[in-house]
């Protein structure tokens, strides 16, 4: 296993002599800085990791692993090449912008949070609207929500979107509906999504597909699909698994003709549902990236360095995720960084140019996999006055 001990680097800093003279902590330390500073640009292959992600048509943004650091590749595993998905890999905004019909990724940042942004054309994943959200009759309210009315000039999808008043008194609002009787048999493989519009932030969402209010599914929601937040003002994307729900009742899959959601501690405000669907995903299984972690610890625990974010405590007995040569390059970095707080002259040459040689070899030995992202550019032709005076053209390398 490429892991080298904690007292294996600390062992080998110490043979120089200003370093030895530094204690244990502040090492170790030092150690941590050079490890996080090394992980800007540069991931080795031990920390290289394979998932899946579940992939649905129309949906867009989908939540990371919880020990993400960065993307590395992603493909479905069909056998042949003209059947793979073949990303491009882009910037946030030309993701969005979709100028193509191209299968897209990207890494979206919410606040201090990773997403992942995949536009993938899938083969055999349905979607099945279940509601467009457009007739009022269907829909009543109960709790603290009411008066659920038909607008047409405000709505995520297709002509409209179903209006209701929450007035906060109980902490709970509930707006149910029935649509037309949809017989699914294979209900279990598929996802329900809905799109509910809040004008303030409500502490759970709960959901509920089925029969009617006495046989259905249901599934409670703290957050987005995607696993961002849920936003104020703004269109917020809600799901859950149909095989994994918990259930009230008995479910005939034959006769699907209800739904409901209920909002938990939801402000007083003006709230929108629209279109809701059931649908099946395909699986991309060759969903590989680079984990977050640099240490294992003697214990089998991951983490992200020595000194423990909440424990502030260090095990000399604790592992560097990687080869002897890259505990050593990082070793030489902290010595460096050690010599340059003691001003000591002479060692900081010496060790830097260690450090350089270490360095340069590393990533010739151990390439590292990321895709390379391109966008697409507009080239203006040299007739103005022609009518043809722009094409787009792409991808372009743009790293």
């Amino acid at each position: 296993m490429n892991l080298v001990k904690l007292s294996t680097i600390l062992l080998n800093m110490n043979q120089f002599q200003t370093v030895s003279t530094v204690d244990e902590p502040t090492k170790v330390r030092w150690v941590d800085m050079a490890l996080r500073d090394d992980e800007i640009d540069y991931k080795l292959p031990f920390r290289r990791k394979q998932s899946s992600l579940r992939v649905f048509d129309g949906v867009l943004v989908y939540p990371a692993p919880s020990d993400y650091d960065e993307l590395c590749y992603v493909d479905n595993d069909e056998m042949f090449y003209a059947d793979r998905a073949r990303f491009r890999y882009q910037s946030f905004n030309e993701f969005f912008e979709d100028k193509d019909n191209r299968n897209d990724l990207c890494e979206i940042m919410d606040g201090e949070t990773t997403f992942i942004g995949c536009r993938y054309q899938t083969k055999s994943a349905q979607s099945i609207t279940v509601d467009p959200a457009e007739n009022a009759a269907l829909y009543t309210c109960s709790g603290d929500a009411s008066n659920p009315v038909l607008d047409n000039v405000f709505f995520k999808e297709g002509n409209g979107s179903i209006r209701f008043s929450i007035i906060s008194n109980t902490g709970t609002a509930m707006i149910e509906n029935t649509f037309t009787n949809i017989s699914d048999s294979l209900y279990t493989r598929k996802y329900n999504f809905r799109y509910v519009y809040l004008s303030g932030l409500p502490t759970a969402i709960s959901m509920r597909y089925g029969n009617d209010n006495a046989d259905y599914l249901y599934f409670t929601a703290t957050k987005q699909f995607s696993g961002q937040d849920f936003k104020i003002n703004s269109w917020n994307l809600v799901a859950f698994d149909l095989n994994t729900a918990s259930t009230v009742g008995t479910i005939d899959a034959t006769k699907f003709a209800y739904q409901g959601l209920i909002l938990t501690g939801a402000p007083t405000g003006t709230y929108y549902v629209d279109t809701s669907y059931v649908r099946s995903w395909e699986l991309l299984d060759n969903f590989w990236y680079y984990h977050i972690n640099a240490v294992k610890t003697n214990a089998g625990v991951y983490q992200t360095t020595f000194i423990g974010a909440n424990t502030e405590d260090y095990d000399v007995t604790d592992y560097l995720i990687g080869t002897l040569e890259f505990a050593n390059y990082i070793a030489y970095r902290a010595s460096l960084m050690i010599a340059m707080d003691k001003g000591d002259d002479k060692l900081i040459p010496q060790v830097g140019a260690l450090q350089k040689t270490s360095g340069e070899k590393i990533p010739q030995r151990y390439q590292m996999v990321k895709p390379i992202m391109t966008n697409l550019n507009w080239r203006f032709k040299s007739n103005p006055m022609s009518g043809y005076n722009r094409g787009l053209y792409g991808p372009r390398n743009i790293s």
